[in-house]
């Protein structure tokens, strides 16, 4: 797990050899020139730049500011590194289709390589199918003891609604769910949902509107039209389907 900081480039040609030889990491921070050859072509002045190497080919160029890469190269690319004319010369290359990424470094702040151990399975929940199946394996995350009725009830030519819920009364709870941040579509959704079930069976119904967050003229609006808003925690919808899935592996 070398650290190399301020290396002289012949330090940093044989590190970054043995790297890829242990399949490491590499992580450098460098000031270069970034060439590449392609789909497109480009070229990127001299800079600092921070150098991600995968083990699998991947190379990453990030500049100052921003998440984004400035350039990369797919897995599957190879790597070829020498000294050559006063500067670190690093090539990747991408067979089919071919792409071609030359990168030019004439000074590296830091080096550093590691092999990483990382086998966990990547999961995410939080999309508007991830938070109807929390509600429907717990009703009481809304806040009240409900009954599932109807998944995906619809209502006539106005749509779907997520969900058709029934509460202690026996009034039924149309529930429109957002996975961000609900705005004024969401409310006149719901209320074109309320409006046709209303009608249909001729009684009052309850319409809840349910996202991690609403809009401020949104909520105004819900509030005005008797409608109800619910902030969910997509923290506890993570929890919900995590001990679900917990059981059913056990199961």
């Amino acid at each position: 797990m070398p650290v190399l900081e301020n290396p002289s480039l012949e330090e940093v040609s044989k590190a970054i050899i043995d790297a890829v030889k242990k399949r490491e990491t590499v992580l450098m921070v460098a000031r270069c020139i970034v060439e590449y050859a392609g789909r497109s072509f480009s070229r990127l002045g001299e800079g600092d730049r921070i150098l991600i190497l995968k083990p699998d080919g991947s190379l990453i160029i990030h500049r100052e500011k921003g998440y984004s890469p400035v350039n990369y190269q797919p897995e599957g690319s190879i790597v070829n590194v020498k000294v050559e004319n006063g500067k670190l010369f690093l090539r990747s290359i991408r067979r089919r289709p071919e792409e071609i990424m030359d990168i030019y470094m004439s000074k590296v702040y830091v080096f550093f390589s590691k092999k990483l151990d990382d086998r966990a399975l990547f999961e995410m929940w939080g999309n508007e199918e991830d938070i109807k199946r929390a509600i429907i394996l717990e009703p009481s995350l809304l806040g009240e003891k409900f009954k599932v009725v109807k998944d995906e009830r619809k209502m006539g030519n106005r749509g779907y609604a997520d969900l058709l819920l029934v509460d202690e009364n026996g009034t039924y709870v149309i529930v429109e769910i957002k996975k961000g941040t609900a705005g004024i579509d969401a409310v006149e959704q719901l209320l074109k949902y309320v409006d046709y079930y209303q009608k249909a069976i001729g009684r009052s119904v309850r319409g809840m509107l349910v996202a991690p967050n609403i809009s401020k003229n949104a909520l105004q609006k819900l509030e005005a039209s008797g409608l109800e808003y619910v902030k969910i925690d997509p923290r506890k919808v993570w929890t919900i389907l995590k001990a679900q899935k917990g059981i059913l592996s056990f199961l």
